[in-house]
């Protein structure tokens, strides 16, 4: 999982069921320096998939290089309901941008090494 300064929610694949979870509490930790924001936001549910507003991550930014790790948290209660490593990445979110796109796709031989 990729956020920065601009992300304002996070959508995951939980494993324990959210059935009957409407709330819950969200934490992101900021590893190298144990900086924590926390919020309650509304756990929305589509197919598997559970989806969640972050907190206002402003104390995060101002300490956060790019590539920090992050902890996310999601607590009903005082039940652990989901936990995740990620990172802080500067500039975008969007992890498919280094994806090599291809101008043509006329079929090649590959290069063959005998061993």
């Amino acid at each position: 999982m990729h956020i920065n300064n601009t992300s304002t929610s996070v959508t995951f694949t939980p494993f324990v069921d959210f059935e009957g979870v409407s709330t819950a509490t969200i934490e992101v930790w900021h590893k190298p320096t144990k900086t924590m924001v926390t919020t309650t936001s509304a756990c929305v549910k589509s197919y598997s998939f559970i989806t969640m507003n972050l907190p206002v991550l402003t104390p995060i930014n101002a300490v956060a290089k790019n590539t920090d790790e992050l902890l996310f948290r999601v607590y009903d209660g005082d039940i652990l309901m989901w936990e995740v490593l990620g990172y802080w990445i500067t500039g975008t979110t969007n992890i498919y941008n280094t994806w090599k796109q291809f101008t043509t796709t006329a079929p090649g031989t590959p290069n063959w090494k005998t061993l």
